[in-house]
């Protein structure tokens, strides 16, 4: 017999990840991936799930490696040897109703990941194997776990996850010690445990019960729309996914709190779990200054903080406009100092003209006494401003040679750090993929931590197969604006994406990327196909003994074609 669950009542800690787990309870559609380091709860709040659930909620684990057939379905074949021929449905019809868990999601191949959420955003399970065919309705709620510390997921199949939560241990002792102790008495007598906790866990199944009658009557006010909307976008978030989600969510936490209609506080609420995984760069939103408007008698509207706040004024604003509102009684020395402020700013269009002006908090406190702001020309301070995302190195390295490809490694690892160090002021970001077997794998993700990095490239699986089709499809998906990727490859390619030919679908990937690149050729021999693939990439080619720091920085520089002029690269 098996070990009943942890109860989701007796769960720590833990807020925002029972939070997204009950609105999936409440709507089956919102799939939740949870990922942190090992050791943080995320499986133990997972398994805890389906007790919410209207009874009998199966529980299925995806077990990592599994096949197609066992997760999408096949042909029975004890069936077929005894002269029956039918299909057996597969782990994702064995969900409905229930959870279908994914541990280590990650791993799991992408054109199976790729199926299973197919299925769940349609409510459809088709199979169709040898000639034979099954349509069913299919309901459940998807959840995915995974330590980022062991790989990531490509940003699309990212985006398919309606709610992400990350999850870290706690820090505080004592709630640390509360976990512990709830842990060892579940382990010690976990009948008695689940029966101490089986009235709220009661309350917790009429509560989602009731919320899923309640959630079709939901209604999300047209302003509440638009705010969503606004939200998404401001995020720079492209994907209309992420406005169903948080509509989704926002229905959800409603129904879950017994009320007919959205708020703006629900999208406050659930907002960080629908845009997490969704951001590219991790950074929290630009946020749009509103500057104050020359016509207007009002006066600026002031916030309360600290001596050291500064008000940012958007870029568009002339210093000349600014210098009409200065004191007209100003000393001559604050005349020349605003002089010299207009004379040394960038005209408009210029590289320069994205300088933006800070107001010092004095000008704040001038207004709240006067209401009539003073500007002197020394609250004006120039500072150089952003002129676009930081550039991000992407290091595509082949594996799949034992003995070479531990040199690669060694030799990436060694730029990747020169890199970080030689760049840090100017965030400057690595990113590494590695292919090798039947799949590539993104082993860094987008990161500006030298010691992440360092962790990352210490011991890197080698040996197999050369998806070189796989690796330049996933680089290709990155952003490709202030990119730089460096391909390093012998120009073996033995494992395609389809049933075509491995080099041929290596260089139609190759033809998408749109960015200054390098091949490194780390053949031992110098192989002729790769001069072809540089072309294709409009890349640079050079040998494995010519990669260094300086030539990757220089290619951020310059980011030259096919034809460098530069002594450290070869055509």
């Amino acid at each position: 017999m098996s070990q009943p669950a942890y109860p989701f009542s007796a769960l720590v800690g833990l807020e925002e990840l029972r939070l997204a787990l009950a609105l999936a309870a409440v709507d089956p559609r919102l799939s939740v991936l949870a990922f942190g380091e090992k050791g943080s709860g995320k499986s133990t709040a997972a398994r805890a799930l389906a007790q919410l659930l209207p009874p009998p909620a199966p529980f299925v684990e995806v077990p990592i490696g599994v096949t197609e057939d066992r997760l999408l379905g096949g042909l029975d074949l004890e069936a077929a040897f005894s002269g029956q021929a039918r299909l057996k449905p597969g782990l994702v019809q064995s969900a409905c109703g229930g959870v279908l868990y994914l541990d280590e999601v990650n791993l799991l191949p992408d054109a199976l990941a790729d199926a299973l959420l197919d299925v769940l955003a349609s409510g459809v399970y088709r199979l169709e194997r040898d000639g034979f065919s099954l349509v069913a309705q299919s309901e459940f709620i998807l959840l995915g776990t995974m330590n980022p510390e062991e790989g990531t997921l490509r940003p699309q199949l990212r985006d398919r996850f309606a709610l992400a939560v990350q999850v870290r241990p706690p820090t505080d002792p004592a709630e640390r010690s509360a976990i512990v102790r709830s842990r060892e008495e579940f382990d010690a007598d976990p009948k008695a445990f689940c029966a101490r906790f089986e009235e709220a866990e009661e309350a917790l199944r009429h509560r989602v019960a009731a919320a899923r009658q309640l959630r079709a009557n939901v209604a999300v006010p047209p302003a509440v729309g638009i705010r969503i909307a606004e939200l998404v976008t401001r995020h720079g978030v492209a994907s209309l996914r992420a406005d169903l989600a948080l509509h989704r969510a926002c229905r959800a936490l409603a129904a879950w709190e017994g009320r007919t209609a959205v708020t703006e506080a629900d999208i406050d609420r659930v907002a960080p779990l629908v845009l997490l995984h969704r951001r590219q760069d991790g950074r929290p939103p630009k946020e749009q200054p509103v500057a104050p408007s020359p016509s207007s008698s009002k006066p600026a509207e002031v916030q309360a903080g600290s001596a050291d706040e500064r008000v940012f004024l958007p870029e568009d604003v002339p210093v000349p406009t600014l210098r009409a509102r200065a004191d007209p009684g100003a000393r001559p020395a604050d005349r020349a100092a605003a002089e010299s402020v207009r004379t040394t700013a960038s005209p408009p269009g210029s590289a320069g003209s994205e300088t933006s002006i800070q107001l010092h908090a004095s000008l704040r406190k001038a207004t709240v006494g006067t209401a009539q702001p003073q500007l002197h020309p020394e609250y004006l301070v120039r500072r150089p401003g952003v002129t676009g995302a930081p550039t991000c190195f992407l290091f595509v390295v082949d594996v799949s040679s034992s003995l070479a490809a531990r040199q690669r490694i060694r030799t990436v690892k060694g730029v990747v750090i020169g890199l970080l160090e030689q760049s840090a002021r100017q965030a400057c970001q690595v990113s590494v993929i590695v292919f090798r077997g039947a799949r590539a794998e993104i082993l860094l993700p987008p990161d500006g931590d030298i010691e992440r990095a360092r962790r990352c490239l210490e011991y890197v699986p080698c040996g197999g197969r050369t998806p070189l089709a796989h690796a330049l499809q996933l680089a290709a998906e990155y952003p490709q604006a202030h990119l730089c990727t460096v391909l390093l490859t012998d120009g073996q390619a033995n494992v395609a994406l389809s049933r075509g030919d491995p080099w041929s679908e290596a260089l139609e990937q190759a033809a998408r990327i749109r960015c200054p690149a390098l091949v490194v050729d780390c053949s031992t021999t110098g192989e002729p196909r790769l001069a072809e693939l540089a072309r294709t990439m409009g890349a640079r080619l050079i040998s494995l003994e010519e990669l260094t720091t300086e030539g990757v920085l220089e290619l951020a520089r310059t980011g030259a074609g096919p034809n460098p002029t530069s002594p450290l690269f070869h055509p």
